[in-house]
């Protein structure tokens, strides 16, 4: 085993594809792909709509591969089954058009002015409030999260 190779790995092709005068894009997703390689998904939504979020579905779904096709060496029906289920839960995400990011949170930076806030806080309200939905602990309705903001004001 060799602990911690996956962040040296993703610095080295950041550096080579730097090298390399790579898109900026296409290097990004690399190291993010390479980063997150040995971090297994657990098959749960939150989880997965939080990195549906972080990532969004297209490079999710090349992680999912790459790892499918690391895990793939071992042959079980287990590791068919994990990736099966991680998949129909992602799929189920997406059909639903669940809020994975602020452009579709139902609040924005007007309703937070509009309650008062101003500069750095207008941002720092809207992520809080979008970590509460990725997490589920608010949904995603815009007056529940105008009284949780009104709470965070205060």
């Amino acid at each position: 085993h060799y602990y911690g190779h996956a962040q040296e790995s993703a610095t080295l092709a950041n550096d080579i594809l730097l090298r390399l005068k790579a898109p900026t894009v296409l290097r990004e997703q690399v190291v993010v792909l390479v980063q997150q390689h040995m971090t297994l998904l657990q098959p749960q939504r939150n989880v997965l709509r939080r990195r549906l979020s972080r990532l969004g579905a297209q490079t999710l779904e090349w992680l999912l591969q790459l790892q499918e096709a690391d895990m793939g060496s071992q042959g079980t029906k287990e590791t068919e089954l994990y990736f099966a289920q991680l998949r129909q839960i992602r799929d189920q995400l997406l059909a639903e058009e669940s809020c994975l990011t602020l452009k579709t949170l139902a609040v924005n930076g007007r309703d937070m002015m509009a309650l008062g806030l101003e500069g750095a806080a207008v941002g720092e309200a809207l992520n809080a409030l979008l970590e509460a939905v990725l997490d589920g602990s608010l949904p995603n309705e815009k007056e529940v999260l105008l009284q949780a903001a009104k709470g965070m004001k205060g």
